[in-house]
């Protein structure tokens, strides 16, 4: 028997029902497609933050906006320091997580209307709006330096963090997204250039300066392949028998159009760029290799000081590194001494000490520089220091200073009571070193005795002292 009628019409209406529900499930997927690809082009996959395109889009309104209150706007660049050492040394998915909480703290520093952007890797734009001056700007960017500071507790372990921070005001650093985008970064890399973890304005000036950072960056690329570096050697004295006691090793960049660069110049934009690895690397292959040409020339052997990065106490091969180096130059380890500073180890302190520990036991030795810090003496305490450097400017003003006379006999004899050396830096004339001799001091390098010199210039001190003995 066929359908009746009223069958017929349940049957329609089902169907009806069915293709209404099939097409409200269409409409529901395509919207969730099209949120999806909304998401996908405004928005970071990572962070969950606006970015890049949608930052634009929003900079275009806020200058708008800016434009009819009468107000001002800061457009601020982030750039987190020393990231890449970060992502080498602890892996990519330590650098997500902390990219993460980085964008979760930095929308707890801002008001409801500010907006805070990933621009791409560990940079970040925030734009702060209804500013009255520049000064409100400014301790806005301060509470996100400060907040930045306080480690992260992330794999198991507290990771610290600085940034540096470029600001660029509409309207008095450009009219358009661009040129604003382009002065807050020009200003992030002059924070850079100066020391990182704080912040500037844009000043026009700073274009040139930018411009030359980055072609530095450029060229110290290819400085190593085209041998520009050379090592020159500051001599290390015995205080009391005026003889050669070592040296510390100093690199310099000889540029075919610059001349003679000194680290302080290039070393920050080395390490910004990440190529003060394979850099450390061949200042110690150099001075280990110069160590030992000395020694087949017949001079009595001296120690070879040489400085290490952060960065590079951050590569778990650093250890076999040094080793393999001490191997293929033929320098014994007790000729080797390695100089860190506090703020190092400040950076990666446990890291730090597991290495240094490691290196002690095969011989080097180990010298804490610019002593005289508020952490010093608990690194005494936990690191294998044989050697402390006093810092040059507790040094620079005896003996007239009474406080920095005081300081100095403190730290000497510290020093002595934990059976360390101690080097007095930057002795520059002879009053200093006739009260570092009374205070019993060990060792002092500066100009008074020289500056840093050819390993040739070494090699005639040496040879003048060896005729002095005979």
């Amino acid at each position: 028997m066929g359908m009746t009628l009223e069958q017929r019409l349940k049957e329609q209406s089902r169907i009806l029902h069915e293709k209404n529900v099939q097409l409200v499930n269409e409409i529901r997927e395509r919207k969730k497609a099209e949120e999806a690809i909304k998401q996908m082009a405004y928005y970071d996959v990572l962070t969950k933050l606006p970015n890049r395109a949608l930052l634009e889009d929003h900079l275009k309104q806020e200058i708008n906006r800016t434009e009819r209150d009468g107000k001002l706007l800061g457009i601020l660049f982030i750039d987190l320091d020393h990231f890449k050492t970060i992502n080498d040394t602890l892996g990519h998915t330590v650098g997500d997580q902390l990219l993460q909480a980085v964008a979760a703290r930095l929308q707890q520093c801002l008001r409801k209307y500010d907006i805070i952007a990933r621009f791409g890797g560990d940079e970040f734009i925030a734009v702060l709006s209804k500013a009255t001056d520049s000064t409100q700007i400014a301790s806005l960017t301060q509470r996100i330096i400060e907040a930045l500071k306080i480690p992260f507790e992330l794999a198991s372990q507290k990771l610290y963090i600085t940034s540096s921070i470029g600001i660029a005001l509409y309207p008095l650093d450009g009219s358009d997204v661009v040129t604003l985008l382009k002065h807050a970064d020009t200003a992030m890399y002059r924070v850079k250039e100066l020391g990182r973890n704080s912040f500037q304005f844009y000043e026009p000036e700073m274009n040139k300066r930018v411009t030359e950072f980055k072609q530095k960056g450029t060229a110290l690329c290819e400085a190593l392949e085209r041998s520009e570096f050379f090592l020159e050697y500051q001599p290390r004295v015995d205080i009391i028998s005026q003889r050669l006691y070592g040296v510390e090793a100093l690199i310099r960049w000889r540029h075919p159009e610059w001349g003679v660069i000194y680290p302080n110049e290039f070393i920050p934009i080395a390490e910004d760029i990440g190529v003060i690895l394979p850099i450390g690397e061949w200042i110690l292959k150099t001075a280990c290799e110069q160590t030992i040409q000395w020694q087949k020339a017949g001079f009595h052997p001296v120690r070879m000081a040489v400085n290490l990065s952060v960065r590079q106490f951050r590569q778990h091969t650093l250890q076999q590194l040094i080793l393999q180096i001490l191997k293929e130059s033929g320098l014994e380890p007790k000729w080797l001494e390695l100089e860190l500073t506090e703020s190092d180890i400040l950076k990666d302190t446990a890291n730090t000490v597991a290495t240094l520990r490691n290196l002690n036991q095969q011989g080097v030795s180990i010298a804490l520089d610019d002593f005289g810090g508020y952490s010093s003496l608990n690194y005494l305490k936990i690191l294998p220091v044989n050697t402390v450097k006093i810092d040059q400017g507790f040094v620079k003003n005896l003996p007239q200073n009474d406080d920095d006379v005081q300081i100095a006999n403190a730290i000497i004899a510290l020093a002595h009571s934990l059976k360390l050396k101690v080097v007095a830096e930057g002795v520059e004339t002879k009053a200093q070193l006739e009260i570092l001799k009374k205070l019993n001091c060990d060792l002092y390098q500066g100009f008074y005795f020289s500056q840093a010199v050819s390993p040739e210039k070494i090699a005639g001190l040496l040879t003048r002292q060896a005729a002095r003995t005979v």
